[in-house]
């Protein structure tokens, strides 16, 4: 279990495309450290980001995973996370912006 504001990543890769799962906070403490963590694997290979996890997401976190759709022309697909955490993608009319997926790797209709 993560420590109260603390973020915890999971990275696995293989041919065919990165997996992130995040667990505890994205905001502007932690942001950095989803930058960093999307380091050194292949913007040429798909990103998937499993927000499952997530207890929070402020604007800065939800900035980064935009930035990291920029940094990876392959894509990035999110998999929704908790009803907090998606609001924020629903308030600020970002869901729109991303792929979304269902945890078994589908596309989410």
């Amino acid at each position: 279990m993560n420590s109260p504001g603390s973020l915890s990543i999971d990275t696995t890769s293989n041919d065919r495309g990165v997996l992130m799962k995040l667990s505890g906070e994205l905001d502007m403490a932690n942001a950095p450290r989803l930058l960093a963590a999307s380091n050194g694997h292949s913007p040429d290979l798909p990103l998937t980001v499993d927000l499952r996890g997530l207890s929070f997401l402020d604007s800065i976190g939800l900035s980064t995973l935009i930035k990291l759709k920029k940094e990876y022309p392959a894509g990035v697909r999110l998999v929704e996370g908790p009803p907090n955490v998606h609001q924020v993608f629903m308030i600020t009319r970002c869901d729109a912006e991303f792929d979304w997926i269902d945890p078994s790797g589908e596309p989410r209709d």
